[in-house]
């Protein structure tokens, strides 16, 4: 989840593309084709997650706060899992992270998960029958080929 390889695919680097390329999560795109109540609703919440600025688009700077804490919160478990379990170094140097350390880095990323989860598949309707998502099948994120739309 916290892999920052390029060549991985990883949580994390899903958050540096983001702010990357934040005119990819437009507002209009989050709204779908919503009206009335739902629509503001909709737009309230895209406003208080991702776009505190009103650019129209995914604000960059919340997916680059979010990966500095998940950063923050995971490097000492993420340097004993490298040096003790994935990697097994010979002379590794990290400690054992705390047991309350990995449950406050837990509980940060679902908190992540389900942010990032509810940007890039909105519900559609008040009934929560249709939660897939926008687009053909579910789809959880715009075209980037098509530009942004808004």
């Amino acid at each position: 989840m916290v892999d920052g390889d390029r060549r991985t695919g990883s949580f994390k680097r899903l958050l540096q593309k983001m702010a990357e390329e934040p005119r990819l999560l437009a507002a209009q795109w989050f709204l779908g084709d919503a009206t009335g109540e739902r629509r503001r609703e909709l737009h309230l919440a895209f406003k208080a997650e991702a776009d505190t600025l009103d650019f129209g688009h995914l604000n960059p700077a919340v997916p680059r706060a979010d990966l500095a804490a998940l950063t923050e919160k995971t490097a000492g478990i993420k340097c004993y899992v490298d040096q003790h379990v994935t990697h097994a170094q010979l002379d590794p140097h990290s400690t054992m992270p705390m047991p309350s350390d990995v449950d406050e880095a837990l509980d940060l990323l679902a908190r992540l998960l389900d942010k990032y989860t509810s940007l890039l598949r909105p519900p559609r309707d008040d009934s929560g029958s249709d939660d897939s998502g926008p687009g053909e099948a579910g789809a959880a994120v715009p075209d980037a080929t098509a530009g942004p739309r808004g």
